[in-house]
């Protein structure tokens, strides 16, 4: 009798995991979608950065002295709201096959 009954909780149990693992599949699905939308945007970003440190990088003799206080506080500023609005994300691991 005991073992019936450990038999039938386990399945109860078992019966409540499926509905939990859907629901989790689901939102890491609906998470994925959000980031492939907002993927072109991101690239968007990317390239406009990279051409503004390629014209950094290759200005005149010279131009080095000129307004570098703004342009380091325009620098600072794009990148903290670069980490505001990109947060990295956790390294996911390769599923497991069952």
């Amino acid at each position: 009798m005991r073992e019936r009954t450990a038999r039938v909780h386990f399945a109860e149990m078992a019966e409540n995991k499926l509905p939990e693992t859907a629901e989790h599949l689901r939102k890491w699905i609906s998470q994925s979608q959000a980031v492939a939308d907002a993927l072109p945007r991101a690239q968007q970003q990317l390239a406009i950065i990279e051409w503004a440190q390629k014209a950094l990088e290759q200005r005149p003799a010279g131009a080095e002295v000129v307004s570098t206080d703004k342009l380091y506080r325009q620098c600072e500023a794009t990148y903290k709201a670069t980490i505001q609005s990109w947060p990295q994300f956790p390294e996911t691991p390769k599923p497991t096959p069952y």
